[in-house]
């Protein structure tokens, strides 16, 4: 036993049946085709046919692989529709790490041989380098 469809509609990739008469069976497909229960020799067949395009006409897969794209397709449609996420956010931790160095403050920034001072407490050209003299 295989289901069997015709390749979902994007003309884009090449895939241009919507309704496909096909041995005596109609097929519809479009952009979400239905399935439908095909015999082993059948579904030998219709692997085997092609569209126009070059690129095969039909999904010819078991239950359990019918079941597996059935599965990510309808993700897709549920993230397309708004419904669900694209990506997986991860919970937030207990506490939020920083990636970014604390700024030193001007005390620290500024090295201690500009901030000296004479005795006296008073600013003199003594004390003052300049800049050119390094």
């Amino acid at each position: 036993m295989y289901y069997a469809r015709l390749k979902p509609f994007n003309p884009r990739q090449g895939y241009t049946l919507n309704r496909y008469h096909f041995m005596e069976n109609l097929f519809i497909g479009g952009e979400r085709p239905t399935w439908y229960r095909v015999d082993d020799a059948l579904a030998a067949v219709l692997k085997l046919d092609t569209q126009e395009s070059g690129r095969f006409s039909f999904d010819v897969l078991t239950p359990d692989e019918k079941h597996a794209v059935d599965k990510i397709e309808e993700e897709r449609r549920m993230v397309a529709l708004g419904m669900m996420s694209a990506t997986f956010t991860p919970p937030a931790k207990a506490g939020p790490v920083d990636l970014v160095a604390p700024r030193a403050s001007r005390a620290e920034a500024i090295p201690e041989s500009k901030t000296s001072r004479s005795e006296g407490g008073d600013l003199t050209s003594a004390d003052v380098k300049s800049p050119l003299a390094e």
